[in-house]
């Protein structure tokens, strides 16, 4: 394992200036053709990568300036190939291209085990990184995933992912397989995907203390981080994640990531996430940040009535008349796949509603093409209900054109082709935010709605080749309130 007392050159990547024993044992593989990861059968392709990933995390003969290049560079090559390999299992037919910043954190992670906050934007692919993590290195990945839909989507592209078995823990998951705790400690999973609930659960913690459990774990890998912030008031469990750090050795890396991280937010998940447990963890290096601009999302921000606002909504069903087919029938298809946010279930409920009568009346749709076309998602939702939309809703002919959600919907799902998301009333801020707060909590509480906000909006376009457009639909008294501030 490489020694983390060796002195370390403060760099983007995170590689120190030299490591690795002198011994002659486990020398580079530099004659490993990276290419050969494209072609390799799943079944074979871990067994290829991992002698060849620990050979090069070990940087041998220091005075040696062009083997030390040459491991780089294959390195590079090595962590790149495998990428593209995942994103063609994952995506056939698409020719997608690893990104830099991917490389650039997986190889920090894995040959120069630097513990890692990374913010980028919605769509960027942070999840492929621990995805892939596993593939390179052989170590079991835990993720913390702060939605049960979320994993359940994740659980299928891990699935993509060759030599990878992951399991998803829910009490859903625990009680249709009693043994799921048992294969776990039997190393039978590659990637186990987890709520902090269940992670802190004292079940998994006695997992967690196994000796060689502990062993084979490679990466504590914590998505969608800025619930640690957001979501800890009610969730009590993220703000005690530090307790799973202690449990882990040192050689375990922690990785988290997000969209949305403000100063607030990143104190929170450098604190409660343990990032600082062993001491040698700074800001500096430890977080890497891009813009989190969408440039291909066109921000509109409209005006609600004092009265009937859902009706300002019905634009979104402009198209819905378009008739298709000998019998001019309505295509629903002409509809723009669409996501509306309400802040509540009565909000989402009542807009769902109202869309499917609208269709029904004034569109000729008949009463099934109605339900199809628009759908509720939300805490509330059945599980199963849930499966079913979220399946259906991810097919790019898919019935459903409208999802009408709460902010259960609003993070890390991944539908490509969603063009138009639609924020229906301002977020409400928490109670921190009334006149007695401090300044400092009233600031907390509002970059929250913002994070939030923007955790919604980034359910568009997330597709390569998509545009979208977002309508932030605010209440009349704001913009009254707006008038009076400029004067």
């Amino acid at each position: 394992m490489p020694n983390r007392n060796r002195k370390k050159n403060h760099n983007l990547l995170g590689l120190p200036s030299g490591r690795g024993s002198s011994d002659g044992i486990n020398r580079p593989r530099l004659d490993f053709q990276p290419s050969r990861i494209l072609v390799a059968s799943a079944v074979d392709l871990p067994g290829v990568l991992h002698p060849v990933v620990a050979s090069l995390s070990v940087l041998k003969d220091l005075d040696d300036t062009a083997l030390a290049n040459s491991m780089l560079k294959l390195q590079d090559e090595v962590i790149y190939f495998t990428l593209k390999r995942v994103l063609n299992d994952q995506r056939p037919g698409i020719d997608a291209e690893p990104k830099d910043l991917q490389m650039v954190v997986l190889k920090r992670l894995i040959f120069a085990q630097v513990e890692t906050i990374l913010v980028a934007q919605t769509g960027f692919g942070k999840s492929l990184i621990f995805q892939t993590f596993t593939l390179l290195t052989g170590k079991i990945t835990i993720q913390v995933i702060p939605l049960v839909a979320l994993g359940q989507q994740q659980l299928l592209d891990t699935e993509a992912i060759p030599g990878a078995k992951p399991c998803l823990i829910t009490a859903e998951t625990k009680a249709l397989d009693s043994g799921i705790f048992r294969k776990i400690l039997a190393l039978e999973y590659t990637h186990i995907l987890l709520g902090p609930e269940q992670l802190l659960s004292t079940e998994f913690q006695d997992i967690l203390v196994n000796s060689n459990f502990r062993r084979q774990v490679g990466l504590i890998a914590i998505d969608e981080a800025h619930c640690i912030s957001m979501w800890s008031s009610f969730r009590a469990e993220y703000a005690s994640l530090h307790r799973i750090r202690a449990l882990l050795p040192r050689t375990a890396v922690l990785f988290a990531c997000t969209a949305t991280m403000d100063p607030y937010t990143e104190g929170r998940i450098v604190k409660d996430a343990g990032f600082q447990y062993f001491g040698s963890w700074n800001t500096r290096d430890g977080i890497i940040r891009m813009s989190v601009d969408r440039p291909d999302i066109a921000l509109v921000i409209v005006q609600l009535p004092s009265r009937n606002q859902r009706e300002a909504l019905t634009f979104i069903l402009n198209d819905a008349s378009k008739l298709d087919g000998e019998d001019n029938d309505p295509s629903p298809q002409n509809i723009k796949k669409t996501i509306i946010f309400g802040n509540s279930i009565k909000d989402v409920s009542t807009i769902c509603k109202d869309f499917r009568s609208i269709l029904l009346r004034q569109h000729q749709y008949s009463h099934k093409q109605c339900i199809d076309v628009v759908r509720i998602f939300t805490s509330r939702t059945p599980q199963i209900d849930r499966d079913s939309v979220l399946s259906s809703f991810r097919r790019p002919d898919s019935k459903i054109r409208i999802l009408v959600a709460t902010t259960a919907f609003g993070m890390g799902l991944d539908i490509p082709d969603v063009e138009v998301v639609v924020q229906f009333k301002a977020i409400k801020a928490g109670r921190q935010s009334q006149p007695t707060g401090t300044q400092l909590e009233i600031q907390n509480s509002l970059s929250t709605v913002c994070c939030d906000l923007w955790q919604r909006i980034g359910r568009a376009a997330r597709g390569s080749s998509i545009r979208g457009i977002a309508y932030i639909c605010l209440e009349s008294n704001l913009w009254s309130d707006q008038r009076k501030r400029n004067q």
